[in-house]
């Protein structure tokens, strides 16, 4: 059995820059080299809806840590939810990192139950994982 762990990282993809959607995925992927690293990015964009969303599933199934933006980008993310709450049904741990700004927002009930480690920056959520 691998001691290697795996990390999938759930975020934001519709309705965003490739800026925001790849940027910090490129930088985690980047940081997290012993790990196993997934990104949804990497499913065929000629995927039928139903076919990445069982994709995601089995991700989340395989993975041992999910990476989650949950930056406050206008609006809630409702794929990141889904995937964030199906995670915690199976008992993942979820790390999830925000803006400095995000700190102003009215409560984020579900968010805050369904992420219990939550970072402010990418690169303390990414160091919260390798130690």
């Amino acid at each position: 059995m691998s001691d290697i762990k795996t990390v999938y990282l759930a975020g934001r993809i519709d309705a965003v820059s490739d800026k925001i959607r790849r940027g910090w995925r490129t930088e985690a992927i980047h940081q997290l080299k012993g790990y196993k690293v997934i990104s949804p990015l990497d499913v065929s964009p000629k995927c039928s809806d139903q076919e990445m969303f069982n994709t995601a599933l089995i991700n989340i199934q395989k993975c041992d840590i999910i990476l989650a933006d949950i930056r406050y980008l206008e609006r809630e993310n409702t794929g990141t939810a889904a995937e964030l709450m199906y995670a915690w049904t199976l008992n993942k741990r979820i790390i999830g990192w925000y803006a400095h700004t995000d700190i102003k927002l009215p409560r984020r009930v579900f968010m805050n139950a369904l992420v219990k480690e939550q970072y402010n920056g990418l690169q303390e959520a990414l160091d919260a994982i390798k130690l």
